[in-house]
């Protein structure tokens, strides 16, 4: 599948939460928590995009994408933070209610085959900010996870490999 290339309303979002969980870890490192040198500094974190989840929503006529950025960090052993965001196009049940959807997150610690399941509800509009942002904390524990990420709705399922600390 070729990748796609990102909206300016993506790179906002991912800026965005990457601004977030570098601020939570500026205050991890104040608390004790992550060494203060620069070498240390760019290994404490990692952050990625999983791939664009297209989905049929919530309205008699929504569709639309949902994204997801994953950060796994030293001073979060074992977990994964996961934020995911809805943006849609459409006419939803309430017009003045965004469309939503339900994303659903099945988890796999391909190293212990520890499992798991998270579902939130996300909602948006193309070119407005998200009125519901799903985000959790994922307690895979160590190793390399599978991240299975769909909707409640017909939609074009996604995979995304996290390794945790």
């Amino acid at each position: 599948m070729a990748p796609t290339r990102p909206t300016p309303r993506r790179r906002l979002t991912s800026a965005l939460t990457a601004a977030s969980l570098v601020a939570a870890g500026i205050a991890a490192g104040a608390a004790g928590g992550v060494v203060g040198s620069p070498e240390a500094s760019a290994q404490a974190f990692r952050y990625a995009d999983a791939p664009m989840l297209w989905t049929v929503a919530h309205g008699p006529a929504c569709a639309g994408w949902i994204t997801a950025s994953t950060v796994v960090a030293e001073s979060m052993p074992g977990q994964i933070r996961l934020v995911a965001t809805g943006n849609f196009f459409g006419i939803s049940w309430n017009p003045p209610q965004q469309c939503w959807s339900a994303v659903k997150v099945h988890w796999h610690n391909l190293d212990s085959g520890s499992r798991g399941y998270w579902e939130a509800r996300t909602a948006g509009a193309v070119g407005v900010a998200p009125t519901e942002i799903g985000q959790v904390h994922l307690d895979t524990g160590p190793g390399r996870v599978v991240l299975t990420i769909g909707t409640d709705l017909h939609h074009l399922p996604v995979t995304h490999e996290v390794t945790a600390y």
